[in-house]
């Protein structure tokens, strides 16, 4: 088994679910009723359609196939009729004429999922079914995942999309268009760079009066700093004390 929280992975997917249908509905309506839209735009809703079509039907194979583990008489939770005929009817149509409903439905599914987790987690198809979540479902969530964290989007040197989103926990970052993954791009106040990198605040800003090498941006209260200039700046700092060779002094102050 890979390092997942898969029942957390499960439990984001209403919201995923949320998020696409709210991509897939156009945000304004002419005022003739008829559709309009750019050609970048359809696309990204020709993407949504298709991602949460795929997301309900890999969440009614997953119902299917727990159905399936225990037919041989070992009790699983009582399947609501909601989920019995989600699972039984084709996805793409509902998807595409009525998404809202669609996030519905996920959410029906995931909350019985959830509910079965504890009768499932013994079975000897657990942990297969878990990995096999890795191949769609947890990139996913992972994208939706970074698009939370609070940082404007970069544009993607390999799609030319503006939806390239810091990963803070592997200091990477991912287009959540393509799935390309590229430096990441993280700009935060002193305090929470020194959170993320385990040192005081005042450590930081000591940094700051001797090396050029950390990218800021802003003055005063809105001054922020690039993370990862700052994590190389503390690795670099590390290695000097290591190796007994003296930090450099910056050539000026800085205000």
């Amino acid at each position: 088994m890979s390092e997942v929280d898969y029942r957390q992975i499960i439990r984001e997917l209403p919201e995923l679910a949320a998020q696409l249908a709210g991509a897939i509905i156009p945000s304004t309506v002419p005022p003739d009723g008829m559709p309009r839209g750019t050609e970048k735009g359809d696309a990204a809703r020709t993407s949504a359609i298709d991602d949460l079509d795929k997301l309900m039907s890999e969440l009614a194979q997953s119902v299917r196939f727990w159905q399936h583990a225990f037919s041989d008489g070992i009790d699983l939770p009582i399947i609501p009729e909601q989920v019995e005929h989600i699972t039984g009817r084709q996805t793409a149509a509902v998807v595409s004429d009525d998404p809202m409903r669609a996030a519905a439905d996920a959410h029906v599914i995931t909350a019985w999922l959830l509910q079965a987790w504890d009768d499932v987690e013994g079975h000897p198809l657990h942990d297969w079914w878990c990995e096999s979540l890795d191949d769609w479902i947890v990139p996913m969530v992972r994208r939706l995942e970074v698009r939370k964290i609070r940082q404007r989007p970069r544009r993607c040197v390999n799609c030319s999309a503006l939806d390239v989103w810091a990963d803070l926990e592997h200091t990477s970052a991912l287009c959540a268009a393509c799935g390309e993954v590229m430096r990441a791009e993280v700009w935060l106040p002193v305090p929470q760079v020194a959170k993320q990198l385990g040192v005081a605040p005042s450590t930081v800003r000591g940094w700051l009066t001797t090396t050029n090498q950390i990218n800021v941006r802003g003055e005063g209260r809105t001054r922020e700093l690039e993370l990862s200039s700052c994590r190389h700046e503390m690795e670099l700092r590390l290695a000097r004390e290591l190796a007994g060779i003296a930090t450099p002094q910056r050539s000026h102050s800085v205000g």
